[in-house]
């Protein structure tokens, strides 16, 4: 084999990320002097650590290439590494990496800072982000694609769309350049298409169907080619608004006629609205088209899957008192099992999306798997089943993380808190949530590190916690500690953490009972009345309950929207009924301080509709 096939070997080993191999290889060069290609085999052996997420043995390898290959690191050796710093998160490491790597000598350029840039935009951290940016200009280097690329990231993820909205405009009179080998060191196109992407995306997220047709009118008008992800935009939109079908139709038709493959996100986005929908059989029927299409499964594709084989699981259990207890997901597990077989740490080597708050990349490729199944058994009140899952989660972490680094990521320890509120298992729980505040704190920090200031919190992290926050809350008021969730609100607040709109549902529900009424009440007036459109704008009451429970209640994108759930009106009802029902003089007053701080929350309350066979009216209202 010619020395120019053992390159091209090395190469291909590289982007699959198996370093055994290309080490294998560069010990088989045919030449006796093998220091003409030393620089290639390290260039390779760095990017097979970096398709693996393997920092640790990046690092051993780059600190040694001057000693084993007598040469100093180049310039695409240092962004590789600092690339995989990227990738595992560790932004105080790249930072350091960087600051010594300039002290010795090295130029940074249009790659360093597109790598950089995009760890922090990605984190939403959007002073580092201008301030490389910044940097960059000063030091004349030249501009890239990716580097406006990740500063429109990091405008978008702030909530400065408008921003945003004006450096794309402004880059179309700029002459940009791709970085360098942006297939290793930047996950995106070398064209302007991946910039107006981004903000695509945050229009698709948020249900904006009429910007996103906007959006992409200026695309085909500045002549910005669609790719894979500006449908993958459109597809997200529709799939937001309740619309998997429509979504459907452009993933098998549209895309098709464009000449544009769909990918395994495509499917799996149009997936798990079908499963919002309780429609599995949609969901296995993608399946198998994706499969005909030669696609093979990914995370996100198998964790639909994984959901659906829950959902026909839950259908088939058997009725009557008793059965919770032998409830099983018999089609769930295996599947879950069949999975967690088949994985690789390879997997990684596709720059797939893996995203899973606060964890390094091996550990999302297995842990996203487990937390939905601990809730599901939880609910099911299997607490067998969760201690079982949990314990091949933890041996699942042996396999991949053998020395232990990384801890239970955070969305596992949201489901375990699930787990054990059913249980009735509070001590359990509180341990949980202050494993959470830290997993939390070491996620959410901006690239400082600095905790010690208000609002250190990095404000696409702000909702990190929603849902642990609301099982913590429910635990608190099974113990009658209601008074301790306003310090735990009020320390959330001052990190710069934000409720989201089921949290303050969850806080008033809580205060309903006893003599928190009033502040109920007024919490429900202060923090989700701005968005109640009123019974009358509900539609004919035959339909009534069924849209409120629909279209018009917050999406999980709409974390911040007001708006009060219709279990928050029942228990103010309820708690309206009990007022009612006391001696004259202390009623009345009650009353009257209801009105006088929550007028709205009243009316609504007053007005509300009583729904026929309704078990939370029957529960919560019934006064017989």
């Amino acid at each position: 084999m010619s020395e120019r096939d053992m390159l091209v070997f090395a190469s291909k080993f590289a982007r699959h990320g198996n370093i055994n191999m290309v080490y294998k290889v560069s010990k088989q060069e045919p030449h006796t002097d093998r220091t003409s290609n030393a620089r290639c085999y390290a260039t390779h052996l760095l990017t097979a650590c970096f398709r693996r997420a393997d920092l640790s043995r990046a690092v051993q390898m780059f600190d040694s290439l001057e000693k084993e290959s007598g040469h100093q690191p180049s310039i695409v050796e240092s962004n590789t590494l600092l690339a995989t710093y990227s990738r595992v998160k560790d932004k105080e490491g790249a930072m350091a990496r960087f600051d010594s790597l300039v002290n010795a000598g090295f130029r940074p350029n249009s790659s360093t800072y597109a790598i950089l840039m995009k760890m922090f935009a990605k984190d939403s951290d959007y002073q580092a982000t201008q301030m490389l940016y910044e940097r960059a200009m000063s030091e004349s280097v030249e501009l890239s694609f990716e580097m406006v690329d990740a500063l429109v990231l990091a405008q978008t993820i702030n909530g400065r769309v408008r921003e945003a909205e004006q450096t794309l405009e402004e880059s179309l009179e700029l002459n940009l350049k791709a970085s360098r080998r942006p297939e290793v060191f930047v996950e995106g196109d070398q064209s302007r298409t991946r910039m107006w992407n981004t903000l695509l995306g945050h229009y698709a997220m948020t249900g904006q169907l009429d910007k996103v047709a906007a959006l992409q009118k200026r695309m085909a008008s500045a002549n910005i080619a669609f790719n894979s992800a500006t449908y993958g935009c459109l597809i997200s939109a529709f799939c937001i608004k309740n619309k998997p079908e429509v979504a459907m139709k452009i993933l098998k038709s549209v895309m098709p006629d464009a000449r544009i493959r769909p990918t395994e996100l495509h499917y799996a986005i149009i997936m798990s609205s079908f499963i919002a929908q309780n429609n599995v059989n949609n969901v296995f029927h993608l399946a198998k088209h994706m499969k005909s299409r030669g696609l093979k499964p990914a995370v996100s594709t198998q964790n639909a899957l994984i959901r659906a084989s829950a959902k026909v699981d839950e259908r088939e259990k058997p009725d009557g008192l008793g059965e919770e207890a032998n409830f099983t997901a018999t089609r769930a597990e295996k599947l879950l099992d069949q999975t967690l077989d088949r994985l690789d740490p390879a997997q990684l080597a596709s720059l797939g999306p893996i995203i899973y708050s606060g964890s390094a990349p091996n550990v999302a490729l297995y842990a996203s798997y487990f937390p939905f199944m601990i809730a599901l058994y939880g609910r099911h009140k299997r607490f067998d089943k969760v201690t079982e899952l949990y314990d091949k989660f933890l041996s699942t972490s042996r396999k991949f993380d053998p020395e232990g680094k990384d801890p239970a990521p955070i969305l596992m320890l949201s489901a375990l808190m699930t787990a054990y509120h059913e249980a009735g298992e509070y001590e359990e729980i509180d341990k949980c949530w202050d494993l959470a505040l830290q997993q939390a704190k070491r996620v959410a920090c901006p690239s400082n590190g600095d905790t010690s200031q208000p609002g250190w919190v990095l404000y696409k992290h702000r909702h990190l916690l929603d849902q642990h926050l609301n099982t913590y809350m429910m635990s608190l008021a099974a113990r009658s500690r209601v008074d301790e969730i306003a310090t735990v609100i009020e320390s959330l607040h001052e990190a710069g953490y934000a409720l989201a709109n089921i949290n303050w549902n969850k806080y008033v529900q809580v205060l309903t009972q006893g003599d928190r009424a009033p502040l109920a009440y007024e919490i429900c007036e202060t923090k989700l009345m701005d968005g109640w459109p009123g019974w009358d704008q509900m539609g004919s009451k035959n339909h009534l309950k069924r849209k409120f429970y629909g279209p018009l209640s917050p999406k999980g994108w709409e974390r911040e929207r007001p708006f009060p759930d219709y279990e928050t009106l029942v228990y103010l009802a309820s708690a309206y009924l009990d007022v009612q029902a006391m001696p004259y003089g202390r009623g009345k007053s009650l009353l009257h301080e209801f009105e006088r701080v929550a007028p709205r929350a009243v009316e609504a309350v007053v007005r509300m509709p009583r729904f026929e066979f309704d078990e939370l009216q029957a529960r919560l209202l019934s006064r017989d």
